[in-house]
């Protein structure tokens, strides 16, 4: 009850109201913005992400938009994503038809991919501020990313949170200094 009185008593002072209807106390789990957050985990809410298994491939650049927009939602929770969704991206670009004729075998690729990492996402553990963290850094013409890590159980690594980024664009950036700008953004993203 002390941290209760205390959240309240810092609403309080920053003139924030809230509707006791809409509270919940002391409950294992909330739903927020399409996530499920647990105490050390965050996961996707399977309830947000079930029409995805329903969606076909998209016909015009509105529905590519949208798609990839719902998925942008957990990218976090997929593994390189932005290398995955390049070939789906490249379709939005300036230029392009709005009406798209057909997906080719690497857009369809991207396209299944997609679903099929947000539909069995991994659980992501939050950080624990007593263990060490290790970083995994990614970088190709087109892409940055780095996942933090934690050793959480012996000899495995439980993904406490990714930073995938999609800026680069081919600039003649070198390969270790692409893989060096991890150290600009991934503290910010912390």
């Amino acid at each position: 009850m002390v941290h209760v009185d205390e959240i309240m008593s810092v609403l309080e002072k920053a003139g924030v109201k809230l509707k006791l209807r809409k509270c919940e106390f002391f409950v294992e789990k909330i739903k927020y913005l399409g996530h499920v957050v647990r105490p050390g985990t965050l996961e996707v809410d399977a309830a947000r992400i079930a029409a995805l298994e329903q969606v076909k491939y998209p016909q015009t650049q509105t529905q590519l938009r949208s798609f990839l927009g719902l998925c942008n939602v957990y990218r976090r929770f997929v593994p390189h994503y932005a290398k995955i969704a390049h070939p789906l991206n490249q379709l939005l670009k300036k230029g392009q038809p709005v009406q798209l004729e057909g997906f080719d075998e690497p857009c369809k690729k991207a396209f299944h991919n997609l679903k099929e990492a947000i539909l069995a996402p991994p659980v992501v553990a939050l950080p624990k501020k007593d263990l060490p963290y290790s970083v995994d850094t990614d970088a190709s013409d087109y892409q940055i990313g780095a996942t933090l890590f934690q050793r959480i159980r012996m000899h495995n690594e439980n993904p406490s949170g990714s930073f995938p980024e999609r800026w680069l664009q081919p600039r003649g950036i070198i390969l270790y200094q692409r893989r060096n700008v991890w150290r600009l953004f991934g503290p910010s993203k912390l």
